[in-house]
């Protein structure tokens, strides 16, 4: 977990046997925005947000009732919204001026959903935001140009229990990796290649940088964390 300053976004849509993994995500992060059923998450962990956000669809009955007494922003929209939950959320967590947002959930049952918020993250970075997508079994990073992304390989893990992908958002050129098990130098991936999934870190360290494009780096671990 970085512990640099960020702003954490709990979303629903999540399994209670998830819960304890987002804790210290929450407890660490500088503010935390619930968005809708993120606030049932939240209450289970008998954590507080900083804001509720969304049309209130989802909520559990058992935790209506702590709104009447709540201590914290709610900002209620209609059913009839043009724009989900998660990004009310977002466009919060970016007037809030955090350059580092984490979206806890989000990766559920739902793939309408899940490739929505996957989106999500080129939106933080139009915003010069740096976003994140994670749950107990992904994090999804979004590789842009210039940026190199380095990943760190878990000590309690042997090397193929934690899978490395590449995927491109568009046509991208300048690939350059270190410490994985399949590396690429000064080569490309065209939007649609699935070229640059299911590699693994086999050094202390990896790395992945690009020169132009988009593409997102997913890390997919077998098991729960």
């Amino acid at each position: 977990m970085d512990t640099s300053n960020y702003i954490a976004i709990m979303t629903g849509g999540t399994q209670t046997a998830e819960d304890e993994y987002y804790r210290s995500f929450l407890e660490n992060a500088s503010y935390i925005i619930a968005a809708d059923s993120g606030y049932d998450v939240l209450c289970r962990l008998n954590i507080c947000p900083h804001s509720l956000v969304g049309d209130m669809d989802s909520l559990s009955p058992e935790y209506v009732s702590r709104l009447s007494s709540h201590t914290f922003e709610i900002h209620r929209y209609s059913r009839d919204k043009d724009k989900s939950d998660t990004e009310i959320a977002l466009e919060l967590a970016i007037a809030k001026g955090s350059s580092k947002i984490y979206i806890l959930g989000g990766i559920g049952t739902r793939l309408d959903h899940t490739l929505a918020n996957v989106y999500l993250l080129v939106r933080a970075h139009e915003e010069k935001r740096e976003a994140s997508l994670i749950n107990p079994w992904h994090k999804i990073d979004l590789l842009t140009s210039k940026k190199t992304l380095y990943l760190k390989a878990k000590e309690d893990l042997k090397a193929k229990e934690e899978f490395i992908s590449l995927i491109p958002l568009s046509n991208v050129q300048g690939i350059k990796t270190t410490g994985l098990r399949w590396n690429l130098k000064d080569d490309s991936l065209r939007w649609g290649s699935s070229r640059g999934i299911s590699n693994f870190i086999v050094e202390k360290e990896a790395s992945i940088q690009i020169n132009q494009g988009l593409a997102l780096v997913i890390t997919t671990r077998e098991t729960l964390y």
